[in-house]
């Protein structure tokens, strides 16, 4: 009796216990447990987080977890808040990167000043969601800006007892670091500017007594709203990226920074002009990439190099004084400026690209350029010795190339350089005169004045649009007649006419553009032959939503507001800063293509907008937690990862990866012996079982995800789970097959099915910087790599050689899967020539 009371207890309960464990599995909040408790889902080893794989919501790290591992959370879509325990010393470069639906990171005693956590590089970058963060007492070192693309983050805060961070109107201050020591007795750096803020913003030179005398790498990276910037006096250096991604339109350097470091102001997509400091000695590579508003750049005459890419892709460019005391041009510093029509080149300048196997490198071979040399200089010889060659190569991508020899070129502004066209891209404005080189088109919309009232009239409730043209700089002049073109905005018929205050522009229209003649600069209208239902102007443009994330090949869709609702024409232009990341149809529909955030911008046709943050995240999409998860499935690439001791090895990941608890590979491969080993939480259960034959081994090994419970292996990001290890100089190493197992929905043991397996043989190729096998590392192995910019390892030609006989992935020297700035900048550190 007593024995059947006990096993009815028993029995009651263990039943208890699998009710519990049931509902930990099933309700979304699951993974929120005490500090002291198991985290569900979560894979940690010897005290690192390696993984997260729970069902999300706000989750509870515990005690046992002295450091997050690097992306250890990258990615994950499932946690909306996390509490970091005081046990934690270390949080990993881009821990937490790309976790968008992330809203708040609270620590456990955050007023302790232990002086013991380390936050490295980008750790919560592009948490698009996160607005609430305290960076504890006890932190020591923050490694540049944990902040970048965080646009939704208003503040950064700063616990008051932390003894070497601080924030001043949200924004954070600390140590530099030198040799990745921070320097807490010298001067301080602007570490990290809120994505989220909107406006101006002036740099202070002091905080809390320290000087403020640098913009540390990446410090307003990707803070999209912000629109102006002053630069306090006490600033030497501005890091590299500084002021990527952002908003700014007209920027003054100040004369006191000494130092501008690569692509301060790379994909600054609204910037106008520049100033540069005086004293400066180079414009570094990327400075300017993708600033396609960019007209104007002041240079001092100390710059001596142009470096690579500088300028590149600044399609508004159209005319360059460049600086008396140049004396270098690299490979691309101008590549891609379709616009540049004349450059004066001072004879200073003795070193233009050149290569002994494919001769001369024109560095305008993308423009429709006019040079103006000094006879007898080296830019002289140049161009003119080589002006065929030159001319071929410029016609051969959509340039031409015109050479002035003249006696003098130390006053550009006194050379006849005919009639030419300045442009405002964004506004699709474009006026052709005589005008001094040097100068650059001013647009302003008008939405009020005695010229808009004017127009107003004209228009007499027809739709119009409004500017004033002026030229910059200042002391700019010319003189009439020009020819103005307007591109056709949306919701504008052909029949529109251009006006000026006198009246209407005898108009020409063509491939979907205006043209008139135009005795002066001043007020222009644009006005439409459609009837207004009210107001003309729209005073406002707002988006159905700030933020969105999308998986890759899914869709969303946006709405705008555009207020009043009695404007004319309500109509707005959609347009992605990366359409290759994200696209955008005209009616607001986005199409997801492949992993990145972008900027889709709603603009109404007198220039109002509105923005939304797009974050596109490869994969499939994550299933409900109370709906069944799919089967066990997961996509395996096979990846060349250099030396190891000296022997080749490859690497073998997953993507894409749900419920996989093991993994099987069969494969060959023509060396003698192979050695395997685990990575990111996979272990080698055996090592391979096989034989040698005719010089190739076949084999098998056994990977297992070991973690505890029935954790199994979730990721959508490409993730390596072993590195492969064998003989021989190149190697070729072929998987003949792929099983994988894990658990279902249900906790049952299944077999999976595997994806793409991309590639299924790879040769093994060493990190080579010698790209075109001249015996010398140069410019013109970093323009091979160019070519391929932005190719990724998933492009169907991605092992096929190109028209210079290299494959994009040969460009691929660190070997990341991408072709990227990282790769060009590994050739140009190992120059030899």
């Amino acid at each position: 009796m007593t024995r059947s009371i006990y096993k009815q207890r028993l029995l009651t309960l263990l039943t208890a216990v699998f009710a519990l464990f049931a509902l930990l599995l099933m309700h979304p909040a699951a993974g929120a447990v005490d500090a002291d408790d198991e985290l569900v889902g979560a894979n940690i080893q010897d005290g690192v987080l390696l993984g997260y794989y729970g069902l999300g919501g706000d989750i509870v790290l515990p005690n046992t977890v002295t450091k997050i591992g690097d992306e250890a959370l990258k990615g994950n879509k499932r946690i909306t808040g996390i509490t970091i325990p005081a046990s934690v010393r270390d949080i990993g470069n881009n821990a937490f990167e790309g976790c968008i639906n992330l809203e708040r990171v609270t620590f456990t005693s955050p007023d302790k000043a232990t002086g013991n956590l380390l936050i490295r590089l980008s750790a919560f970058k592009d948490c698009t969601s996160l607005t609430d963060v305290e960076i504890p007492a006890r932190t020591y070192q923050i490694v540049g800006n944990i902040f970048k693309g965080c646009t939704s983050l208003m503040n950064v805060k700063v616990n008051a007892n932390n003894p070497y961070y601080y924030t001043e109107d949200g924004v954070l201050f600390g140590p530099a670091l030198v040799e990745y020591s921070p320097q807490y007795d010298d001067n301080y750096a602007l570490l990290s500017y809120p994505a989220g803020r909107q406006g101006s913003y002036t740099i202070p030179s002091t905080v809390h007594g320290k000087v403020i005398d640098q913009i540390w790498t990446s410090g307003f990276e990707g803070a999209s709203g912000l629109t102006d910037i002053t630069i306090s006096p006490s600033i030497g250096r501005l890091g590299t990226s500084a002021f990527e991604a952002t908003s700014l339109t007209n920027v003054v350097i100040p004369d006191t920074v000494e130092r501008v470091d690569p692509a301060v102001f790379q994909n600054c997509t609204s910037l106008v002009s520049v100033k540069l400091p005086k004293g400066l000695s180079e414009i570094d590579q990327y400075m300017f990439a993708n600033c396609i508003r960019l007209q104007h750049v002041d240079m001092p005459d100390s710059i001596t190099k142009i470096n690579i890419y500088a300028f590149h892709n600044c399609t508004s460019l159209t005319s360059l004084a460049l600086p008396k005391g140049l004396t270098s041009l690299s490979v691309g510093c101008f590549e891609k400026c379709i616009n540049l029509q004349h450059v004066v080149v001072p004879p200073s300048v003795i070193s233009f690209p050149k290569d002994d196997d494919v001769g001369v490198y024109n560095p305008f071979k993308y423009s429709p350029v006019t040079v103006y040399v000094k006879k007898g200089s080296t830019g002289d010889k140049f161009f003119n010795n080589n002006f065929e060659e030159l001319q071929q190569s410029a016609l051969a991508n959509g340039g031409s190339l015109k050479v002035v020899t003249l006696s003098s070129v130390s006053d550009p502004s006194s050379i006849d350089a005919g009639s030419w066209n300045l442009i405002d891209a964004e506004k699709q404005v474009l006026v052709a005169g005589k005008f001094r080189i040097g100068s650059y088109l001013d647009v302003q919309p008008l939405t009020s004045g005695s010229a808009y009232d004017a127009f107003s009239a004209q228009a007499n409730g027809k739709a119009f649009r409004a500017y004033s043209l002026s030229l910059l700089p200042a002391d700019a002049s010319a003189n009439g007649p020009f020819s103005l073109t307007v591109g056709q905005p949306d919701g504008y018929s052909s029949s529109a006419k251009l006006y000026d205050t006198n009246g209407a522009l005898d108009t020409e229209y063509s491939d979907n553009s205006f043209t008139a003649s135009l005795s002066a600069l001043g007020p222009i209208a644009l006005i439409d032959v459609h009837e207004a239902s009210g107001d003309t102007e729209v005073t406002s443009v707002s988006l159905s939503r700030s933020t969105l994330s999308l998986e890759v090949g899914k869709t969303g869709k946006l709405s705008a507001t555009v207020l009043p609702a009695s404007a004319a024409n309500k109509s707005v232009t959609w347009i992605s800063s990366q359409p290759d990341v994200a696209s955008v149809s005209a009616n607001g529909t986005i199409t997801a293509h492949k992993a990145g955030t972008t900027l889709i911008t709603a603009t109404a046709v007198n220039g109002k907008s509105a923005s939304c943050t797009v974050t596109v995240t490869g994969g499939t999409v994550n299933p409900d937690p109370s709906e069944p998860e799919a089967a066990v499935s997961a996509d395996v690439n096979l990846r060349n990862s250099g030396l190891a001791d000296g022997k080749p090895s490859f690497r073998l990941a997953l993507k894409n990866a749900k419920g996989v608890t093991t993994v099987s590979v069969r494969f060959t491969v023509d060396a003698n012996t192979v050695s395997v080993s685990g990575l990111n939480g996979f272990t080698v259960l055996d090592q391979p079982q096989g034989s040698y034959a005719n010089g190739k081994y076949t084999g098998e090994v056994m990977l297992a995800y070991l973690n505890t419970g029935r954790t199994a292996f979730t990721q959508t990001a490409e993730t390596a789970i072993a590195s492969i290890v064998t003989t021989g100089s190149t190697p070729t190493l072929k998987i003949t097959s792929v099983t994988i197992s894990g658990w279902d929905s249900t906790g049952a043991a299944v077999f999976g099915t595997t994806g793409a397996i991309d590639p299924d043989e790879i040769r093994f190729t060493a990190a080579n910087y010698d790209l075109n096998g001249d015996g010398k590392v140069d410019q013109l192995d970093i323009t091979i790599a160019q070519a391929f910019y932005q190719a990724r390892s998933t492009d169907s030609d991605w092992n096929t050689p190109g028209a210079n006989g290299a494959a994009p992935s040969a460009c691929d020297v660190t070997g990341d899967g991408v072709v990227d700035i990282q790769d060009l900048i590994a050739i140009y550190l190992n120059f030899t020539a």
